[in-house]
């Protein structure tokens, strides 16, 4: 846990509080993840009319231009803002962007600011009120990301538009369990996969929650531990 007796919201990952511990809470990194946990809080399953809050569901249907498909606020919150955030380019402090900055700057990023654009022309036109507060709080996480990033970058005098996804720093994490290493890393659409290290065999684990990719490294190492009698 951070130190200095700072409390952090419980959407924050983990792998974050080093953060908490070298920056303070105006710093842009530090800014970015509260209003991440935010908007999951006040953005994400907002569809739901749950008993125990007595709340009035709120959501709105569109047709997008730029996917041209059917969208949903409900789908767009599930899709970019309910994930596990690591701000792996302060954390690591590669000298270049790493893979998810450059998504986030060149790709995740503008499409999400699109989408909301969308959504919130239709939100007035049906006198959807009630969603304008929250299109606004998704549009201020996804800005702050990207000022976090483009802070962080413009340290290092790097121009990202002129660096390409395959030169950006790959982040890799490590977990622990039972004596056995495992290296993990995820993809643009934030699919989490990794595998054990320090073997010969190549075993794998994946999943697509964050909260779920240390369970499942477990469960990888205990089944190839039983495997080879080394229970």
């Amino acid at each position: 846990m951070p130190r200095r007796g700072k409390s952090i919201h419980p959407r924050i990952h983990p792998f974050n509080y080093p953060l908490f511990d070298r920056y303070p809470a105006e710093h842009p990194a530090i800014v970015a993840l509260q209003t991440h946990a935010e908007s999951c809080d006040e953005c994400v399953g907002r569809e739901i009319a749950w008993p125990q809050l007595g709340n009035t569901p709120i959501d709105q249907t569109w047709h997008s231009a730029s996917t041209d498909r059917k969208r949903t606020f409900s789908g767009l919150a599930y899709m970019y803002l309910s994930y596990g955030l690591v701000l792996d380019g302060w954390l690591k402090q590669p000298e270049q962007p790493t893979k998810s900055e450059w998504i986030v700057l060149q790709t995740k990023g503008p499409e999400v600011l699109q989408l909301l654009a969308e959504c919130e022309q239709q939100a007035l036109r049906d006198g959807n009120t009630d969603l304008m507060p929250l299109i606004a709080k998704a549009r201020r996480y996804v800005e702050c990301h990207r000022e976090a990033i483009l802070s962080r970058l413009a340290q290092l005098s790097v121009d990202w538009q002129e660096t390409s996804l395959d030169a950006c720093y790959s982040s890799r994490y490590f977990l622990e369990h039972r004596g056995l290493r495992g290296e993990w890393e995820h993809d643009e659409n934030m699919h989490y996969f990794g595998r054990i290290v320090d073997i010969d065999e190549e075993v794998t684990f994946e999943t697509d929650d964050l909260a779920e990719l240390e369970s499942e490294f477990q469960t990888a190492v205990d089944a190839y531990l039983k495997s080879h009698d080394r229970t």
